[in-house]
């Protein structure tokens, strides 16, 4: 810039020379002969700025010390320069001198730090130039409650008046995170005129800094099946993290087909830990190290970190498929006739492909019909497949099969072959048939090897239902401790006799309700002591190894006292197990349909054979219960029950099928037959009315074609094409066994 004299600067600025020297002297004395301000003031002079002009002379408010500190000069530089502009018309005279008169002292606030973290301590300087004293002064705090004061400004009689201004110190604790403003309110009196003085600033404070670490352990890996890395993750940090994600899951991809990432909304608090699951499907198997791994995560207030790398080793096997086959046949045949071996073939394993199972016979075997190679495109994990071979033999026959080979490809395409002998498909026994005829005698074979024999099945506990308080009928001997079952119309009791015995005891219930009331027993209505009068009846007078033991009757009480079963019903063991092996549901329907033949030939019908109502003692003998809509042949009455839904024979529904008879429990025994060696009923529970008499039962798998051919008999719509008896039902039954079991 050229230098120029005052005249000179005198005459480009348009200033008279007694203001302008006035000016110079200001700057001298104040040491502010800076060449920048006063290029900046021509600048603004020479160019007349009428805007910058106007926006000052709206603020009504404006102090000498609000504009010299705006333009950087001092307060008397700047009342000559309002002096000039008034005598080039540039500025109102008036506005000037209020400006110049205006004492309003000068309050700047000021923050050292405008981002800090939680715990963090910031500094705010308050600075107060005031041309007159300031009497009195009072100085308000106010802030948000992410920032807490440690100290609090002196508190002051008066301010004087200085250049250089008052000043004072706050110190600010960050305690949460979010954008936090601090405001200072200065309030007092200059020359008894009340005045308002208001600074601020502002400080975001950030949540402290979360720090995740994590280590990475795997389930027994299988390749093509999913399973868990089981990912383990500790926050080391201050603050919470949140949005847990893989920042690069190609990494994991190379190896694993990723199902399930890390759930998102996941939080884990400073210095705790967690575990998550990621769930991956291998895709290839051998022995991996997976290096680079990093989780990206974010505080409080989103700002984005990385885990240090992760880094872990696995191997993934191949799984292989586990075959099982098992044939069941019978051990005995006639010359000539034809032996149905049933074979059944499941995969416990992988999946197999391309399966092939090709049976070598010993000579002296003909194939009738049937399979002796059977193949399947592939057999699924848990697939069960069901076949039967028919064969021929003419003689004793020690070792019926020679040789099995099965032969299947695994998942990764490796072709395997197993080798079977007889003695691995077909028990701990070699499968062998000998000729011979049947007995001569099916009736003396079933009651000599299977009538009144225990059952050897591992029967399940059902633990009772102990009374609040036990029931003592000391007339009668008898103290009820557990209520065992409770109907529609009767209830039935664990007691203890004069003896020390267990007996169950059978109410009705309008007497059990008299009893816990208090009320006289003879209160009962003579009806129900009649119904239960007629089932003990029907108790009193039969004796059979499968019926439910018949001990007293408490006419006057109509209570009912039998022997306690105390392995449970069928329908506990069936609920356990879902369906019986062919043997122990034979004997079950064989010794259920003898007990069912002799109530027969004592012209009685029980009308409600089905699962709840066959019992077993502790030493495993098959009881029949429940006689409470049995009925005498002979009576005329029509029945008062249609039986169980489930488990009724047609007839006992809709009377055009025909009355009641020993027809009807064989029919009620075949559901229950099929139910044990299936694991469902032939016709289901829901619409069983509609059902019953539309549709046939469908054949069950694994069992002999002969079993289902008797089944489909017993269980016919019309009863002309039933068993007419049970002991023709069981005679089919009792062949069926000697030949299979």
């Amino acid at each position: 810039m050229k230098v120029l004299n005052l005249s000179e600067l005198s005459n480009k600025i348009g200033i008279p020379k007694n203001i302008l020297l006035d000016v110079i002297e200001e700057i001298r004395k104040e040491e502010l002969a800076n060449s920048l301000i006063i290029d900046e003031l021509l600048i603004i002079v020479e160019n007349k700025d009428i805007s910058i002009i106007e926006r000052m002379q709206k603020n009504k408010n404006v102090s000498l010390l609000d504009l010299a500190t705006k333009f950087g000069l001092s307060a008397k530089i700047l009342e000559k320069i309002l002096q000039w502009m008034v005598f080039k018309n540039l500025i109102s005279d008036e506005w000037a001198k209020r400006v110049i008169e205006n004492i309003t002292p000068l309050l700047e606030v000021n923050i050292d730090k405008s981002e800090v973290e939680v715990g963090e301590t910031l500094t705010v300087t308050m600075k107060i130039v005031a041309q007159d004293y300031i009497r009195p002064a009072y100085i308000d705090v106010s802030h948000s409650d992410g920032v807490l004061p440690e100290n609090l400004p002196i508190a002051l009689e008066q301010i004087a008046p200085s250049e250089e201004g008052y000043y004072e110190i706050l110190k600010f604790k960050a305690i949460y995170y979010g954008i936090n403003k601090i405001e200072i309110k200065l309030k007092g009196k200059i020359r008894d005129v009340d005045f308002e003085k208001v600074g601020s600033c502002q400080v975001t404070v950030y949540p402290r800094k979360p720090n995740l670490k994590a280590n990475i352990y795997a389930d027994k890996l299988s390749y093509g099946r999913s399973a868990n890395l089981n990912i383990q993750i500790a926050n080391y940090g201050a603050g919470d993290a949140k949005d847990i994600a893989l920042k690069n899951p190609e990494k994991l991809e190379e190896y694993f087909e990723i199902i399930q990432q890390i759930p998102k909304e996941q939080r884990i608090p400073a210095g705790e830990k967690k575990d998550f699951q990621i769930i991956v499907s291998p895709k290839k198997s051998g022995n991996f190290k997976i290096e680079g791994l990093i989780l990206e995560f974010k505080d409080m207030m989103d700002r984005t970190y990385f885990s240090e790398p992760i880094s872990f080793e696995t191997r993934v096997e191949t799984p292989q498929p586990k075959i099982d086959l098992k044939v069941s046949y019978p051990d005995q045949a006639k010359p000539n006739e034809d032996i149905q071996l049933n074979w059944a073939f499941r995969n416990f394993g992988a999946e197999a492909r391309d399966v092939q199972i090709k049976i070598d016979f010993s000579e002296g075997i003909k194939l009738v019909r049937g399979y002796k190679d059977k193949k399947w495109t592939y057999l699924l994990p848990g697939y069960d497949e069901y076949f039967s071979s028919f064969i021929r033999v003419e003689r004793d026959i020690e070792e019926v099969i020679k040789n099995i080979r099965i032969k299947y490809i695994d998942i990764e395409g490796i072709r395997h072959e197993i080798n079977l002998t007889g003695q691995d498909v077909g028990g701990d026994k070699p499968i062998k048939i000998s000729i011979t005829e049947y007995p001569s005698n099916i009736g003396k074979f079933r009651d000599e090897v299977l009538i009144g024999k225990a059952l050897k099945v591992n029967f399940i506990q059902v633990p009772v239902q102990p009374l609040q308080e036990s029931i003592k009928l000391r007339d009668l001997g008898l103290e009820l401790r557990s209520l065992l079952g409770k109907g529609g119309f009767a209830a039935t009791f664990l007691a203890v006799n004069k003896k020390g015995e267990s007996v169950v005891v059978k109410m009705p219930l309008e007497l059990y309700s008299y009893i816990r009331e208090g009320v006289d027993f003879s209160a009962i209505s003579k009806k129900i002591v009649e119904k239960f009068s007629k089932e003990a009846k029907i108790l009193e007078r039969i004796h059979h190894p499968h019926l439910i033991k018949f001990i007293d009757f408490k006419k006057g009480y109509a209570m009912i006292v039998l022997e306690y079963c105390k392995n449970g019903s069928l329908r506990t063991l069936l609920n356990s197990l879902g369906r019986l092996d062919l043997q122990t549901a034979l004997i079950i329907a064989i010794q259920t349909g003898s007990a069912l033949d002799y109530l027969h030939k004592n012209e009685i019908l029980h009308l409600d054979i089905k699962p709840s109502n066959i019992l077993f003692t502790s030493d495993g003998i098959l009881k029949v219960s429940d006689f409470n809509i049995a009925r005498l042949m002979s009576s005329e009455e029509e029945s008062k029950s249609q039986g169980t839904p489930g488990y009724a024979a047609p007839e006992q529904i809709y009377k055009e099928f025909g009355k009641v008879g020993p027809y009807t429990d064989v029919f009620s025994l075949a559901v229950v037959l099929y139910e044990m060696l299936s694991g469902t009923k032939p016709f289901s529970v829901e619409d069983y009315e509609e059902r019953v008499i539309s549709e046939v039962p469908k054949p069950i798998n694994g069992i002999p074609g002969e079993l289902n051919d008797i089944l489909i008999k017993a269980l016919s719509k019309n009863i002309k094409d039933r068993f007419k008896t049970a002991l023709e039902f069981i005679d089919k039954l009792t062949e069926i066994y000697i030949r299979y079991c």
